[in-house]
Parts: C-alpha cells; structure tokens; sequence
C-alpha cells in the first residue's frame, strides 16, 4: 500500500500556541560505548514510540559490525549534515551505496535480508542515528525494499526565523520524504538560537522528541542532547524552542501498532510463530549470501 493524502495524515506546522499536548514520558538515552561506536539509545515498551522500536544515536569511526540478517522491520540510517564521514551500504539484494551526509538509507527487511554498514574511511567518524521501525503485518512478510533519499532530496523547510526541517520520511505541510508504506514521519530539524516552532502530528498519532545537540525545551520541558520527550496520541501540539544556542532536534511519530514485537536476533515480527518461521530460512541461508568487507 502506497499512503495517500487521506490515510498518511503526517504532520504539519502550524502558527497556533495551544493547547499543548501533554508530556507522556521522558527517557534518558542509555549509553552503550564500545570499540569505534558511542550510542546514546532509546527503546520500547515507551509506548510513545510505537512504531518506532529503537533509535540509537552513534558515533562510529571504525568499522563495527559484520553483516548481520534484520527481517519483519525495517532498519534506518539517518546521517546528520554535520557527519565528518560517510558510510558505505551493502547488502544482500544486491546494493551497494555511499551514504553521505545528510542521506537517509531505509532498509523494510521484510521476509529477510543481510547487511553491513562502515565508515568509508576508518578513524573519520560518522554522526548519525540508527532505527529500527516496527511494519504493518503485511509489511513484516514482503519481500525486503530500499529506499533511499540523498541529502539534495530530503525535502527541506526553512521558516522566517531560520528553523530548518528536513522531512526524512513521511509528510509534513504537503512535502514527502521517503515512503516505507506506512504511517510513520520522521523529521530532522535545527532550531537557532531563540527560535521556535511548533508541530501538529495529528491526534491519532504518536510523537518522541530526541535532543541531539544543545538544548532546549519541547511543550516548556527542558530537553538536552541524548535525553527524550514522548507524546501519546492525543490533541495538542508540540511546541520547540531554542535556548541559548542552535536545538538539533529528531522528531518522529506515526499511527501506532500497538503490539509485542517478538524477536530472535535480528528477527523482530509480530507474532511468536511469525519469527520463528522467519528464522528457519534464515538458518538455510534464505536470506542471501554477503561476505564481510573487514
């Protein structure tokens, strides 16, 4: 299924101040530092996420991880414009891209798929986020797609007080980021100093506030890099504002599934007997074959 005006809703900006929809929840990113790859994570049950699974904020500047089988979600590479380095993409199905900054790389694994990301030169580190978003069940089934959007392509809001908004995925005030098929918006978004902006998701729709850099504040809550805030569904609007200095803001949300995500490694699909079925043909090497570059 394609979304269409009527059934992806997105998000829009808006010049109304209220009401401001309530804070649900608020997380502080785990950090999980290990060799060439610093993570500020955040995970479900949150169940502002949903469907978003888990977004990780990294830094890596060696190569890290081996090829690796995802299937029944789809995995996420948010470079941000202000990455040193770049990644290269491979992958089973035969892609093999470089991720600059500022790129957006949408991998709906799907039935099942292998792949490996590294930094195109060891030593340089790559600024970016990882995500895994939960698919519709007839999504976590299909065969696995990319989508891919260079830096020139993401479509880019700049309001009068210089707020920049990158749509990476989903709608927002009519522009169109990368389409994974479902009800999901993600945005990128740099506030200067002073500044403010405020965002209808919708009232069926979740919404998570990830600070990336500086700080701020979302609906008069201080936020700072690597803490989050979470919107359940509701009426209301998201309100952020600059402190001091430039707020690097992620903003995502979406329709929620409200379901368990059942995993076996990097397996994640909506019933127990889903991955498991999911799983045997990965042991077959269903998945496809991708030797490992390191």
């Amino acid at each position: 299924m394609t979304p269409d005006e009527h059934d992806d809703p997105g998000t829009r900006t808006t010049d109304a101040t209220e009401p401001l929809r309530p804070v649900a929840g608020t997380a502080v990113g785990d950090r999980h530092p290990q060799a060439g790859f610093l993570v500020a994570g955040f995970r479900q049950p949150q169940s502002w996420m949903d469907p978003f699974m888990s977004v990780d904020h990294f830094l890596m500047d060696e190569p890290t991880f081996r090829p690796h089988p995802h299937a029944g979600f789809s995995a996420v590479t948010v470079l941000f414009e202000d990455s040193p380095g770049a990644f290269r993409n491979r992958d089973s199905i035969g892609s093999d891209l470089t991720l600059a900054p500022g790129d957006i790389h949408w991998t709906r694994a799907g039935s099942g798929i292998q792949h490996e990301e590294v930094p195109t030169i060891p030593g340089v580190a790559v600024h970016g986020a990882q995500i895994f978003v939960a698919l519709p069940p007839a999504l976590e089934i299909a065969e696995p797609q990319i989508l891919h959007a260079d830096a020139a392509d993401v479509p880019t809001l700049t309001t009068p007080s210089g707020v920049r908004v990158r749509t990476l995925a989903g709608a927002l005030d009519g522009a169109r980021g990368v389409d994974p098929g479902h009800d999901v918006t993600l945005l990128d978004i740099t506030l200067p100093a002073g500044s403010r902006l405020h965002l209808d998701p919708g009232a069926a729709r979740t919404s998570f506030v990830i600070a990336i850099g500086g700080h701020g504040h979302a609906n008069r809550h201080t936020l700072a890099a690597g803490n989050a805030l979470g919107f359940d569904p509701g009426p209301g609007l998201v309100a952020l504002d600059a402190a001091d200095e430039p707020f690097h803001v992620l903003v995502g949300g979406g329709t929620p599934l409200r379901r368990a995500n059942h995993w076996a490694g990097g397996i994640a699909m909506s019933t127990p007997e889903r991955t498991a079925a999911a799983a045997a043909p990965y042991r077959r090497g269903a998945f496809g074959e991708l030797a490992a570059s390191f």
